[in-house]
């Protein structure tokens, strides 16, 4: 049975990217989500307390959110994010929380970038997650996971249809595995 339900932030429920090609000047949505190599050296620099606290919804962040909690409760569901390395990144995703999800201020697990999202898998964990890698490291460390369909992703020819899939996809968990609400 799924007793915790890890939920990505960045690019799952906030638009990280929108934010990027904002402080960039790039058209948003972008030709390509493959941009980030270029400006990799610069984006910690103008991530700080602010911008994280000042990001936008996904378009459909909500509506996840929703699709979640209507299966597993809002108990049972942790944000699960990672810092950047600029020491304000905790600060202005705790700040967000508070403004914006006031209830899972206490749910919030922050990870620096070095440790792996997968070492919290267990049999009874479930990772939803933009991020492919991501979710292939919390299987093969023996927990559950749901790629969010986007853009940048495996996903990408069904980013149209995001909520839908996960709907399908959490249906499908609880069938296999279950869910004690």
């Amino acid at each position: 049975m799924i007793e915790t339900v890890f939920l990505d932030m960045d690019g799952v429920i906030t638009n990280f990217n929108k934010a990027v090609c904002e402080k960039f000047n790039l058209p948003y949505p972008p030709q390509t989500y493959h941009f980030f190599p270029e400006i990799r050296s610069q984006v910690n620099d103008f991530c700080d307390g602010s911008f994280w606290q000042k990001l936008e919804w996904m378009d459909d962040g909500r509506d996840i959110l929703r699709a979640i909690i209507d299966v597993f409760g809002p108990e049972k569901i942790y944000l699960l994010t990672k810092m950047m390395p600029n020491a304000k990144t905790a600060s202005g995703k705790m700040i967000w929380v508070q403004n914006n999800l006031p209830f899972y201020s206490d749910q919030v697990i922050l990870m620096t970038l070095g440790v792996p999202k997968s070492l919290l898998a267990r049999p009874d964990t479930l990772l939803i997650e933009d991020c492919d890698k991501y979710v292939e490291e919390f299987y093969k460390a023996g927990g559950y996971g749901i790629l969010v369909n986007r853009p940048w992703n495996k996903g990408y020819e069904r980013a149209d249809h995001t909520v839908e899939d996960l709907e399908i996809d959490l249906l499908s968990i609880v069938h296999d595995v279950g869910v004690d609400k």
